[in-house]
Order: C-alpha cells, then structure tokens, then sequence
C-alpha cells in the first residue's frame, strides 16, 4: 500500500517548493548565494550582470554583499561595493567605511566612495575626507570629485 501514496508525496513535495519558491522563500536566498558565486568569476561582464541581477534582488542581498567585502579578491569585493552603493541601503555604510579605511587597491577605494555617495548618509564623510587626502593621486582626486559632485558633505 505505501507505494501508492509515494507518487502522491513526491507531487505534494513539489507543489510546496514551488509554493515556498512563488511565494519568495528559500528561492530568493538561492537566487543571491548564485550570484555572489558569480562575483567570483574571472569574467568581469559575469561579475556586471551579477551585480545587476543583486540590485534588482535588493535588500535581501544587502547582508551577503556585506559579506563579500571581506572577500580577500579586490574584484569581488568592488563588485560587492558597486551593488551595495546602487542597493542603497544604509545597513552598508559602516562596512563600507572600514573597507575604505583598510584598503589601499585604487578600484576598489573608487567603488566604496561613489556606494557611500550613493546611499548617501553622512556618517561616509570622515572617511570620503580621509580618502581626498590619500597619497594616492587617483585615489585622493577620485575622492575629491565624488565629495564635490554629491554634496553629501558640505557644512550646514
């Protein structure tokens, strides 16, 4: 007899994962684990389309990306930068702001200080003015352009 009912579990099993998955459990939290995968990828319009694919997930990717800014490759951890700053959540700011102050990899410090323009709270300032007195032509200058054009420091 339990043969019968097993083909009746196996379809009430998938029914519910596709429940879960419609209704965005579990599916989403798949959906950003493959794409911060993807930020890995030495193919840098793989890493492009995953960092689009993680703004269009949004907050759900916020803690993830949070994540991969300790990645030890420059190149995640930009990617990861890029689509916090286009996420906008403020969650990202304070992680944002250590990895400014730890890193000295000229890309990386361009894409943290246009996310914390991006997202937009002020608590990014010290760090931005920190950055526009950088030893580091690129990195100074970068910051200084990224402070002038967003107004997100000026005095009150």
């Amino acid at each position: 007899m339990p043969v019968k009912y097993a083909p009746v579990r196996r379809v009430v099993s998938v029914l519910a994962v596709l429940f879960f998955c419609l209704a965005g459990f579990g599916c989403q939290r798949n959906e950003v684990n493959r794409e911060i995968g993807h930020l890995h990828d030495t193919d840098k319009e793989v890493r492009q389309e995953a960092v689009k694919a993680l703004v269009r997930i949004g907050p759900p990717a916020v803690e993830p990306l949070i994540k991969a800014l300790k990645e030890k490759n420059p190149d995640v951890q930009a990617a990861a930068a890029k689509a916090l700053g286009l996420i906008g959540d403020k969650r990202a700011v304070m992680p944002l702001v250590d990895m400014m102050k730890n890193s000295y990899n000229v890309e990386l410090m361009f894409e943290i200080a246009v996310a914390l323009t991006q997202i937009g709270d002020e608590r990014a300032c010290g760090a931005l003015q920190t950055a526009s007195r950088n030893s580091s032509n690129l990195i100074s200058s970068a910051a200084r352009k990224v402070l002038s054009q967003s107004g997100l420091c000026k005095q009150k």
